[in-house]
């Protein structure tokens, strides 16, 4: 089987915010497989949390009309993932994808200011 795998969310992430990638698999002449989603897994897993690795949940949706893969997913922590693509229990060319999750922009309701010189005065 061929296998095209794109799309930004193999590389980067903003936690926080869905990433997508797009699974494509194609039979050895190039036509569109119709292959059920039980045949190919999706696994991404990320940094530690509270001494447990994260482990993201991807939805997949299959876009009938082309015959591709629509796959989301939302990094909840910030920090490297391996995003494990298989199919018959192979690996899928370029699996797995290293991606990175960054902070999402600032929010001052969740910061912190900590720190004996936040006490009192000179």
């Amino acid at each position: 089987r061929h296998c095209i795998v794109t799309g930004k969310g193999l590389s980067t992430s903003v936690a926080g915010d869905l990433s997508y990638f797009y699974v494509d698999i194609r039979d050895i002449f190039g036509n569109t497989s119709q292959l059920r989603s039980q045949s190919f897994q999706v696994n991404l897993v990320g940094p530690k949390r509270d001494g447990k690795r994260v482990l993201e949940d991807v939805q997949r949706t299959h876009l009938a009309a082309s015959g591709v893969w629509e796959c989301e997913y939302k990094a909840t922590v910030t920090g490297a993932y391996q995003l494990h693509l298989t199919l018959g229990g192979k690996d899928m060319p370029g699996s797995p994808f290293y991606i990175t999750a960054v902070p999402d922009l600032l929010s001052i309701p969740h910061c912190t200011c900590t720190g004996k010189g936040l006490q009192g005065t000179l």
